[in-house]
């Protein structure tokens, strides 16, 4: 029949464990991969434990006040909307639902009464799991402990969950590696391609896939070019200069006009807190750990949803330590006063202060829910004040403690409800009491308005809270003679009293015996408390091994170190040998008795290997004369010959444990090391009788050479009387026996070396490399020692010769500074002739060049004055001969262009001329030079 297995079930930690590591292989994806690691559970379990409970982001710690009434009320707003309601109020939609249906079935068992806890209610609750229940909701409930011995189901999950999750070089890790090493090896070819095609002035764009949007990287958005041509753009360049140097003036950006986003603040944020926390770390520690740990107090995570438990706004405190002493020892006084008037004075706490808002919201959905609806009829559930608040956060109720200085004020007499000074309004949310808010307070006496006494063990009376007062004339304190007499008449007063009450008390009725346990007393150094059952483990253990160790102790030494023993004694042994003395031989009689008795003994309790095998092979080989022959030789026959030999060893081995062992006697330890001492005691007394090692060695060998083996008697006898036929032929013998057994060692010796040599063949080889480098290293380390005390050399020869070159140089470098300020003044001198050279040719062309300008100059102004005599006359002539006015105008228009164009030319001239020097300039010149 197939084994049905039903998935499901509570979760263990081991089931836990694997599911987050799986998570953190897998993801929170692949559910179906995660559950194959978990034999136990489906995809669907899985996903259900992760989401509601093993995600570090949910909270399982106990809900607060708050909580329950957001809790509440969104269940008011949203009914049956769990997954919407669970984020709001920061829990799961498991933990939501069931909390809620908890807080329904408290209000219902409360009774009706606002703000009650079910205190007994609880104890029967329906959904709690009865004894053979199944849970039908094992995801949302903590994991149970492994247990110490895991069936063979779980230990298979777990192994194969261990290689699986540690498995990182399948099929699909190699796959994946292989992929990435193609994909490398691909772009590395592109890129080279891409370089040899530049190189050869072939420009390739990369083949991208055009994008569904505008690539900002590529290209500029909604960019207008202007239009090609030339325009004048002057007006529009003074315009933006005058705008940059505006100060006023500031480009706007595309982030500065968006707002900035709530993630990149929050991550500004927190950088900014961890920089400063770091550094707060660095500079002060204490205080940052300090600061730390407050902000962590799990204190008010603790907190459970009461009424009471609000927070207190409390002012500065305004009594001192010696008041509070005071007050402590004014106890009795202020209870007795309490006693007596708290029963008609004591007004009731406010209920609107004590309100438990979170019952009455719960009560209000109970009866909501269980009420009918309006279409029926009938009167509606009568609905208590809530929570009093309208959105999805508490409203918060703060009870405010009053100070105690009004109180101080009123002197006790205010019978206000605050006790303050004059008629002054009570503080809400906290009670008050007649006479202050101390109880007693109105009394005129003891510290009125302060905080009531608490003097349960009647350390206090009336009397010394009256001297203690601060209307008492001498305090209890003061220590004078009024004090004690006064304290002393108070002793006698209670004593009267506690007499007088005592002999009111009525006969007793029935006799009562007490009778004290027997209570066994606690030995020193006893635990206080229960040991631990792992401590309790470990102490058994360590007794355990002390007392099997104390057992081995107590075996014979044959039996502790595991030496080779016979399994029974010959009778030869046993029997004692001829001696003179009766009283000797008995004593040897009962040692050889008891040592076949302890051979027996060991034989029986502690088998040996041997004998164990020897037992095995004669079982077996009886076994195999009863049966016959099996036949079936092969592998499967020597399969089955092992597996008897096998079960023959075994079987022999308990037969002979199982055997009837001997009884021998017991002794302690320490009997045993007493008589251990008295044999070795004894065995040195008998060395001391007997001769030195070296005479017996003497002995030893003579005897030992005097004897021999002879073949043909198959015998041994003495040398001395054998003939020499008997003595050559044991010679024989002797030398044969040591030639077989010199060859059994040799060939001993060569499958040791074999075996050695194919063990420590890779160390021999890798002993040489090293060796080989060493000698190199040995090599190298002369050369450099060479090649060091070579440099050392050149380096005190050169120590020796540089001063020498030194000199020198300074000696050459002195010449060399004379002969340059020699040449240096030489240089100077000529320099100076030059310039002064120079000087004289630039003064003569300048006298030659003025003297052919003047000379040019008068030779203009005869030209021009001939021109204008001949002009004159031709005038004259024309006018004389009454000629043509046009003619003659035409004619000096001819004549004024010829001068006009001679006169260039006649420049011209002149310039080139003058490209030449002078011969004065020459004269100086050729003198100077």
């Amino acid at each position: 029949m197939v084994r049905i297995m039903i998935k499901g079930g509570v979760w263990k930690n081991t089931e836990d464990e694997i599911l987050k590591a799986a998570v953190m292989k897998y993801g929170k994806n692949q559910w179906a991969r995660v559950a194959s690691l978990l034999s136990r559970k489906s995809p669907k379990q899985c996903k259900a434990r992760w989401y509601e409970w093993l995600d570090p982001s949910i909270k399982k710690t106990e809900w607060n006040r708050e909580e329950e009434e957001k809790l509440l009320h969104m269940a008011k707003l949203m009914p049956n909307q769990w997954r919407t309601i669970a984020p709001i109020v920061g829990r799961t939609a498991a933990q939501c639902l069931q909390h809620y249906e908890r807080l329904l079935d408290m209000a219902q068992d409360s009774g009706g009464a606002a703000g009650g806890e079910g205190g007994a209610a609880m104890a029967d609750d329906p959904r709690r799991l009865r004894p053979g229940e199944i849970d039908p909701h094992p995801e949302t409930k903590p994991a149970r402990p492994d247990p110490i011995d895991m069936d063979e189901d779980e230990k298979e999950m777990l192994s194969e969950a261990r290689a699986r999750l540690a498995n990182t070089r399948g099929k699909k890790a190699k796959r994946k590696a292989r992929e990435k090493q193609l994909e490398e090896a691909k772009r590395l070819a592109t890129l080279q391609k891409r370089r040899e095609l530049k190189a050869a002035g072939i420009e390739k764009t990369a083949n991208r896939k055009r994008r569904k949007y505008i690539d900002y990287g590529k290209e500029i958005p909604f960019q207008r070019n202007a239009p090609a041509g030339f325009y004048d753009v002057s007006e529009e360049a003074q315009i933006a200069k005058k705008a940059r140097q505006d100060p006023s003036f500031s480009t706007k950006f595309l982030q500065d006009l968006e707002d900035k986003r709530r993630d990149e603040e929050d991550e500004r944020s927190r950088k900014k807190d961890e920089a400063k926390i770091k550094k707060m770390m660095k500079a002060n520690l204490p205080q940052q750990i300090l600061a730390i740990n407050a902000t962590n107090d799990p204190i008010p995570i603790r907190r459970r949803y009461r009424g009471e438990w609000t927070e207190l706004s409390l002012p500065a405190p305004q009594v001192s330590d010696g008041e509070l002493e005071e007050l402590v020892k004014m106890g009795a006084q202020a209870q007795a006063h309490v006693r007596e008037r708290m029963e008609d004075k004591v007004t009731k706490i406010s209920a609107e202060a004590m309100q438990f808002f979170v019952g009455c919201e719960a009560r209000n959905l109970a009866l909501l829910t269980i009420g009918q609806t309006p279409l029926l009829g009938g009167e509606s559930p009568h609905l208590q004040e809530g929570t009093g608040f309208g959105g999805s956060a508490p409203r918060q109720n703060r009870m405010t403690t009053p100070s105690t200085m009004g109180a101080r004020g009123g002197g006790g007499g205010g019978g206000g409800a605050g006790g303050g000074v004059g008629s002054s309004t009570p503080v809400p949310g906290t009670p008050s009491t007649v006479g202050g808010l101390t109880p007693g307070g109105g009394r005129g006496r003891g510290v009125s308005g302060g905080t009531p006494m608490r003097d349960e063990l009647g350390l206090n009376d009336d009397a010394s809270m009256a001297s203690m007062s601060p209307m008492g004339s001498v305090s209890s304190f003061g220590g004078g003679p009024a004090g004690s007499k006064e304290e002393k008449a108070r002793e006698r007063r209670r004593k009267e009293e506690l007499r007088a009450k005592l002999s009111g008390l009525p006969a007793p009725q029935y006799e009562y015996e007490l009778v004290a346990p027997d209570v066994m007393e606690e030995a020193d150094g006893a635990p206080l408390r229960e040991e631990d059952a792992a401590d309790r483990d470990a102490r058994l253990l360590a007794e355990q091994a002390a007392r099997e160790e104390a057992e081995f102790r107590k075996r014979s030494q044959a039996v502790r170190r595991d030496l080779p023993r016979p399994g029974s004694l010959s009778e030869a042994f046993s029997s004692a040998g001829p001696r003179a003395d009766s009283a000797l031989a008995a004593a040897e009689a009962l040692v050889k008795a008891e040592a076949a008795r302890l051979v027996e003994h060991d034989s029986a309790a502690y088998p040996s290997a041997s004998a164990i095998a020897a037992a095995a092979s004669a079982a077996a080989a009886a076994a195999a004369a009863a049966g016959g022959d099996d036949g079936g030789g092969g592998g499967d026959g020597g399969k089955k010959r092992k597996k008897k030999k096998k079960k023959a060893q075994a079987a022999a081995a308990a037969a002979m444990m199982s055997g009837a062992i001997p009884e021998i006697e017991t002794f302690e330890e320490e009997e045993l090391t007493n008589a251990r001492l008295m044999i070795e005691q004894e065995a040195e007394e008998n060395n001391q009788e007997f001769p030195s090692l070296e005479e017996f060695n003497a002995t030893w060998e003579a005897c030992f050479s005097e004897w021999a083996y002879f073949p043909s008697r198959n015998a041994y006898g003495r040398v001395s009387t054998a003939t020499k036929a008997d003595r050559i032929e044991s010679a024989k013998h002797r030398f044969e026996a040591l030639r077989a057994e010199a060859d059994a060692q040799a060939g001993r010796a060569r499958k040791l070396e074999a075996r050695l040599k194919m063990r420590l063949g890779g160390y021999a080889k890798v002993a040489d490399q090293r060796a080989a480098g060493l000698n190199r290293v040995h090599q190298e380390v002369e050369n450099a020692q060479i090649e060091s005390s070579c440099h050392s050399m050149l380096l005190a020869n050169e120590d020796a010769a540089i001063p020498r070159r030194i000199a020198d140089a300074e000696a050459r470098a002195a010449l060399e500074a004379e002969a340059e300020e020699l040449l240096q003044a030489e240089y100077q001198r000529l320099v100076e002739e030059k310039a002064g050279l120079l000087a004289a040719r630039a003064a003569a062309r300048k006298e030659a060049s003025a003297k052919k300008t003047a000379a040019k100059r008068a030779r203009r102004a005869q030209e021009e004055k001939e021109m204008l005599e001949e002009e004159e006359e031709e005038r004259k002539k024309s006018a004389a001969e009454g000629g043509d006015a046009s003619t003659a105008s035409d004619a000096a228009a001819v004549a004024g262009t010829k001068s006009k164009a001679g006169a260039p030319e006649a420049m011209v001239v002149e310039s080139e001329e003058s490209t030449e020097p002078p011969k004065e300039a020459a004269t100086v010149i050729a003198a100077s030079s």
